[in-house]
Protein backbone atom coordinates (compact mmCIF):
# COMPACT_ATOMS: atom_id res chain seq x y z
CA UNK A 1 0.00 0.00 0.00
CA UNK A 2 1.13 3.63 -0.55
CA UNK A 3 1.74 5.90 1.88
CA UNK A 4 1.63 9.92 1.56
CA UNK A 5 3.57 10.88 4.32
CA UNK A 6 2.37 14.21 6.49
CA UNK A 7 3.59 17.23 4.89
CA UNK A 8 3.80 15.99 1.09
CA UNK A 9 0.85 16.88 -1.27
CA UNK A 10 -1.87 19.42 -1.16
CA UNK A 11 -3.34 18.42 2.28
CA UNK A 12 -0.26 20.19 3.94
CA UNK A 13 0.69 17.30 6.33
CA UNK A 14 -3.19 18.12 8.00
CA UNK A 15 -4.91 14.74 6.41
CA UNK A 16 -2.64 11.35 6.09
CA UNK A 17 -4.03 10.07 2.92
CA UNK A 18 -3.16 6.41 2.35
CA UNK A 19 -4.39 4.69 -0.55
CA UNK A 20 -5.78 1.52 0.74
CA UNK A 21 -6.58 -2.25 -0.62
CA UNK A 22 -9.41 -2.67 -2.89
CA UNK A 23 -11.36 -3.43 -0.06
CA UNK A 24 -11.68 -0.10 0.93
CA UNK A 25 -14.38 0.70 -1.86
CA UNK A 26 -16.66 -1.60 -0.55
CA UNK A 27 -16.06 -0.50 3.46
CA UNK A 28 -13.49 2.08 4.68
CA UNK A 29 -14.14 1.02 8.33
CA UNK A 30 -11.59 -1.28 10.35
CA UNK A 31 -12.88 -4.70 10.55
CA UNK A 32 -15.70 -4.91 13.05
CA UNK A 33 -16.86 -1.55 12.68
CA UNK A 34 -20.32 -0.85 10.86
CA UNK A 35 -20.67 1.42 8.17
CA UNK A 36 -22.33 4.80 9.21
CA UNK A 37 -25.29 3.79 6.69
CA UNK A 38 -26.20 0.37 6.12
CA UNK A 39 -26.03 0.86 2.40
CA UNK A 40 -24.35 3.41 0.05
CA UNK A 41 -26.17 4.74 -2.94
CA UNK A 42 -24.22 3.09 -5.92
CA UNK A 43 -22.76 6.11 -7.46
CA UNK A 44 -20.56 6.86 -4.07
CA UNK A 45 -19.42 3.07 -4.60
CA UNK A 46 -18.29 3.85 -7.89
CA UNK A 47 -16.63 7.25 -6.87
CA UNK A 48 -14.96 5.67 -4.29
CA UNK A 49 -13.38 2.61 -6.00
CA UNK A 50 -12.47 4.48 -8.93
CA UNK A 51 -10.57 7.99 -6.91
CA UNK A 52 -9.57 5.76 -3.43
CA UNK A 53 -7.23 8.28 -2.59
CA UNK A 54 -9.26 10.83 -2.50
CA UNK A 55 -12.26 9.25 -0.79
CA UNK A 56 -10.09 8.45 1.94
CA UNK A 57 -9.05 12.20 2.05
CA UNK A 58 -12.57 13.28 2.13
CA UNK A 59 -14.32 10.63 5.24
CA UNK A 60 -11.01 11.84 7.08
CA UNK A 61 -11.56 15.67 6.80
CA UNK A 62 -15.41 14.88 7.22
CA UNK A 63 -14.30 12.99 10.19
CA UNK A 64 -11.98 15.66 11.61
CA UNK A 65 -14.48 18.57 11.48
CA UNK A 66 -17.45 15.74 13.03
CA UNK A 67 -15.06 15.88 16.01
CA UNK A 68 -13.64 18.90 16.35
CA UNK A 69 -16.11 20.88 18.74
CA UNK A 70 -18.57 20.84 21.50
CA UNK A 71 -21.50 19.69 20.11
CA UNK A 72 -22.88 16.67 20.43
CA UNK A 73 -23.52 13.64 18.03
CA UNK A 74 -27.68 14.88 18.04
CA UNK A 75 -26.93 18.32 17.36
CA UNK A 76 -24.65 17.38 15.16
CA UNK A 77 -26.83 15.38 12.67
CA UNK A 78 -29.38 18.40 12.99
CA UNK A 79 -27.15 21.24 11.86
CA UNK A 80 -25.88 18.95 9.33
CA UNK A 81 -29.09 18.38 7.94
CA UNK A 82 -30.02 22.03 8.38
CA UNK A 83 -26.83 22.78 5.95
CA UNK A 84 -28.31 20.40 3.00
CA UNK A 85 -31.96 21.69 3.66
CA UNK A 86 -30.06 25.43 2.99
CA UNK A 87 -28.14 24.29 0.11
CA UNK A 88 -30.83 22.75 -1.60
CA UNK A 89 -29.33 19.18 -1.84
CA UNK A 90 -31.80 16.57 -2.25
CA UNK A 91 -29.16 14.18 -1.61
CA UNK A 92 -27.24 15.87 1.16
CA UNK A 93 -31.04 15.73 2.74
CA UNK A 94 -31.39 12.01 2.30
CA UNK A 95 -27.89 11.18 3.24
CA UNK A 96 -28.16 13.40 6.55
CA UNK A 97 -31.61 11.81 7.44
CA UNK A 98 -30.40 8.17 7.04
CA UNK A 99 -27.63 9.35 9.39
CA UNK A 100 -29.52 11.01 12.34
CA UNK A 101 -32.10 8.12 12.19
CA UNK A 102 -28.97 5.35 12.71
CA UNK A 103 -28.00 7.13 15.74
CA UNK A 104 -31.67 7.73 17.62
CA UNK A 105 -32.89 11.18 16.01
CA UNK A 106 -36.71 11.45 15.85
CA UNK A 107 -38.48 12.03 13.20
CA UNK A 108 -40.26 14.97 14.59
CA UNK A 109 -36.74 16.66 14.93
CA UNK A 110 -35.94 15.71 11.55
CA UNK A 111 -39.14 17.56 10.49
CA UNK A 112 -38.65 20.30 13.00
CA UNK A 113 -35.32 21.50 10.64
CA UNK A 114 -37.52 21.80 7.39
CA UNK A 115 -40.28 24.33 9.99
CA UNK A 116 -37.12 25.99 10.73
CA UNK A 117 -35.77 26.95 7.57
CA UNK A 118 -39.34 28.31 5.90
CA UNK A 119 -38.18 31.82 7.08
CA UNK A 120 -34.90 31.84 5.55
CA UNK A 121 -34.76 29.83 2.43
CA UNK A 122 -38.36 30.15 1.47
CA UNK A 123 -41.66 28.17 1.53
CA UNK A 124 -41.41 26.17 -1.70
CA UNK A 125 -37.44 25.20 -0.89
CA UNK A 126 -38.16 24.30 2.53
CA UNK A 127 -41.41 22.10 0.91
CA UNK A 128 -38.93 20.54 -1.36
CA UNK A 129 -36.85 19.92 1.76
CA UNK A 130 -40.00 18.04 3.56
CA UNK A 131 -40.85 15.97 0.80
CA UNK A 132 -36.95 14.62 0.83
CA UNK A 133 -37.14 14.24 4.76
CA UNK A 134 -40.46 12.28 4.07
CA UNK A 135 -38.94 10.63 1.40
CA UNK A 136 -36.48 8.51 3.35
CA UNK A 137 -38.92 8.48 6.54
CA UNK A 138 -41.53 6.57 4.36
CA UNK A 139 -38.65 4.14 3.45
CA UNK A 140 -38.43 3.20 7.39
CA UNK A 141 -40.31 0.49 9.64
CA UNK A 142 -43.05 2.34 11.05
CA UNK A 143 -41.85 3.69 15.32
CA UNK A 144 -43.44 2.89 18.06
CA UNK A 145 -45.14 6.07 19.34
CA UNK A 146 -45.92 9.75 18.35
CA UNK A 147 -44.16 8.93 14.64
CA UNK A 148 -46.34 6.02 13.95
CA UNK A 149 -48.44 6.30 10.78
CA UNK A 150 -47.20 9.61 10.16
CA UNK A 151 -43.88 8.90 8.08
CA UNK A 152 -45.83 8.63 4.50
CA UNK A 153 -47.39 11.87 4.83
CA UNK A 154 -45.95 15.32 3.21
Amino acid sequence: REEVPPGEGSHGGILPVVSLVKGFAENPRPKGTPPMTPRLPEHYQSFRRRYPRVAVAHESLASACHDAGPLAERERRLVKLGIAVGSGDEGGVHAQVRQALEVGVEAEALRHVAMLAIPTIGFPAAMAAVSWIEDLLSRRAPAKGKDQGRAGRS
